[in-house]
């Protein structure tokens, strides 16, 4: 309806009483091509125009506005700018983020411990992001990390990039940082990067500098290192063969408890009772780091009598036991041996299976 105010017309939409609100008036059939007119209309003048869906102007990608390729090309590299600029913002709140986890005076152990909580976080969800490591704050924070000059940190650093399966620049960069730990004076470090030395692993081989490091770690009383500086004294690798000096450093590991050192130890003792005892020590050790070999040494021991009262059938059962479990040939080959003198029906079927 409409009414004259003061010599101005003025429009007066009213509410119907009853039924639903209309939200908007009728308009025409959509049509794909806009009229010829349009551009001899008043810019005011909207009669006959066919809008797009409220919201197809703002959002470009909406299904619902049939744009142009170019209109559509238009959209892909503003999505494409809009996803950049999503992972910037995303990048920088990480960064902000990773920032205030720790700085120049975090104590040592509050910072060891913020570090092994994000090895932890890595090895849990490592197989999601196996491509990419900047998806983990221990990588983003690794060299805010190196700056602090912990050994233990950087060691850890070194082992993560040790075992990155199938990629020779995480093992040389590994390799730095078992460096970089064992100058900032870390037994184990020196331990690892020692054995690197003396074998050439992703390393220049040197065998003097390698022994120069174990020898560090053997002062510092590393078992693992202790165990490998008494093998070099013993054979003479990167120093002068000393073989009484060497079982001396390796009886000290075996006394210890290391596992590998009391197989050692036994197997160069010249009195075949102490070899025995010690080879014994070592086949029941029951700790981490157990040393399988030491059980076959220990099998031999019954099967000739050696430091012991001849014992076939415990022979037997030993030799039994790492074949099953372990499929070692070599046992398998004594288990005959046993066999041919106590059942040789047995040795023929145990024979047949080894060749």
């Amino acid at each position: 309806t409409t009414k004259t105010t003061k010599g101005k017309t003025v429009s007066n939409f009213q509410r119907p009483l009853s039924g639903p609100i209309p939200l908007q008036p009728s308009l025409p059939a959509k049509s794909n091509s806009l009229p010829s007119s349009i551009s001899q209309q008043p810019a005011n003048n909207y009669s006959g125009l066919q809008f797009p869906m409220p919201g197809s102007l703002i959002n470009p990608y909406s299904n619902q506005f049939n744009a142009s390729p170019s209109r559509q090309n238009h959209g892909q590299i503003n999505r494409t700018r809009a996803e950049q600029l999503f992972d910037e913002t995303r990048r920088l709140h990480m960064m902000n983020q990773d920032n205030d986890l720790f700085d120049h005076t975090t104590p040592p152990e509050v910072l060891y411990t913020i570090f092994l909580d994000l090895r932890n976080d890595y090895y849990a969800n490592r197989e999601s992001f196996k491509e990419d490591k900047t998806k983990f704050r221990l990588f983003r924070l690794e060299n805010k990390f190196l700056e602090r000059n912990d050994p233990r940190i950087i060691y850890k650093f070194a082992k993560l990039y040790r075992y990155d399966e199938g990629n020779e620049e995480s093992k040389k960069k590994a390799v730095i940082y078992l460096k970089l730990s064992a100058d900032l004076g870390y037994a184990k470090a020196q331990t690892f990067y020692g054995l690197c030395l003396l074998k050439g692993e992703c390393v220049e081989k040197n065998e003097k500098e390698g022994f120069k490091y174990l020898k560090k770690a053997a002062k510092q009383n590393d078992l693992r290192g202790l165990h490998l500086y008494a093998i070099s004294l013993y054979n003479g690798v990167g120093t002068a063969k000393n073989e009484a000096f060497g079982s001396i450093y390796m009886k000290d590991a075996a006394d210890q408890g290391n596992a590998e050192s009391q197989m050692y130890y036994g197997l160069w003792s010249k009195d075949p009772i102490i070899s025995h005892e010690y080879i014994e020590k070592a086949a029941n050790n029951k700790s981490k780091n157990k040393c399988t070999k030491a059980k076959f040494y220990l099998a031999k021991d019954f099967m000739e009598g050696r430091g012991v009262v001849r014992n076939l059938q415990r022979a037997i059962e030993i030799f039994s036991e790492l074949y099953e479990k372990e499929r070692d040939h070599e046992a398998l080959l004594y288990l005959i041996k046993c066999l041919k003198e106590t059942d040789y029906g047995l040795a023929i079927y145990y024979m047949k299976i080894f060749s």
